[in-house]
This record gives structure tokens, sequence and C-alpha cells, in this order.
């Protein structure tokens, strides 16, 4: 983890309204979904923490819980789709850093 990077169990931790610039990075069967928490916020209520949100998230395909999820600084990406500023895996079923479609490449 770099420097930039926060902690883990502290976002975890940290309500909904605290993290209204970041944005859930979510893989499933649907292929992958940006979700800006400030949305999260005003569908759940800003005092649910990270932690009680994210069981409440499901694959509009399969209804099942995203096997991969990872927090993002920002929506913003790159010129080649990749996510700027930090990104934090909460949840994967591959590899700790590699989307679990890109990790059966």
């Amino acid at each position: 983890m770099n420097e930039e990077e926060p902690q883990k169990a502290v976002l975890l931790d940290t309500c909904l309204r605290n993290l209204q610039e970041a944005w859930l990075d979510l893989h499933c069967c649907n292929g992958t979904t940006h979700y800006p928490l400030k949305l999260m916020a005003q569908r759940f209520g800003g005092e649910l923490t990270l932690r009680n949100a994210l069981p409440r998230l499901r694959c509009r395909k399969c209804r099942g819980a995203p096997p991969f999820i990872a927090l993002l600084e920002t929506g913003l990406t790159d010129g080649k789709g990749r996510p700027r500023g930090w990104r934090l895996v909460l949840r994967s079923s591959g590899s700790p850093t590699t989307p679990p479609e890109q990790a059966a490449k």
C-alpha cells in the first residue's frame, strides 16, 4: 500500500456521507460498473457505513453479490479506462489486484 492509500478498515467503518467523492468499482457477470458513493448515500442513507452498505449490492443480471469490489478515489479514468487516483480492493475472488474476469485470461 502506498502512502496515499487510506486504511481499508477505517474506510469500511466510515459513513457514506463522508465518502461522497469516492466511487465503487464493481465486477460481476454483467461486466464492470462504477457506482458513485454519493448516489449510494442518497439511496441507503448517509449514516450507513460502507461495511454495512456493501452487502446490499447485487448484480443486475445474476442478483448475486459482486465477487470483486474496489473503492476508487474518483470516477475519472485515464485515456485507457483505468481509474485515476488510489484504488483499494475491498473484496476479490480473484487475485488481490486483478478483477476476476481479467484473472481468468
